[in-house]
């Protein structure tokens, strides 16, 4: 599971899109850091730009950062690998 934490405060006007439902929506695009932040953090996030912003090289707009947690990290115990058992059942 990757949790991250997004500053609402920092998504723009023009990320924010209204669907027909009423609700607003943003797109966000998870990266992987080069190394961790002093939180931990391996993940960034920022707004996923427009054609328009890519093809200009507009800098992204940071909103948050973010880390993999994994849970119950006990090593998975394998099967014992199968043999073949003669067949000495009575019946």
């Amino acid at each position: 599971m990757i949790v991250i934490d997004i500053c609402l405060s920092d998504i723009p006007e023009w990320a924010r899109k209204k669907a027909n439902n009423g609700k607003v929506y943003a797109k966000f695009c998870i990266v992987d850091r080069k190394e961790p932040d002093k939180f931990e953090n391996t993940k960034t996030v920022y707004m996923n730009q427009t054609k328009e912003q890519r093809e200009a090289k507009q800098d992204k707009a940071y909103v948050g950062a973010g880390k993999l947690l994994t849970f119950n990290a006990a090593p998975v115990q394998q099967d014992a690998p199968r043999t073949e058992v003669e067949n000495d059942l009575p019946f």
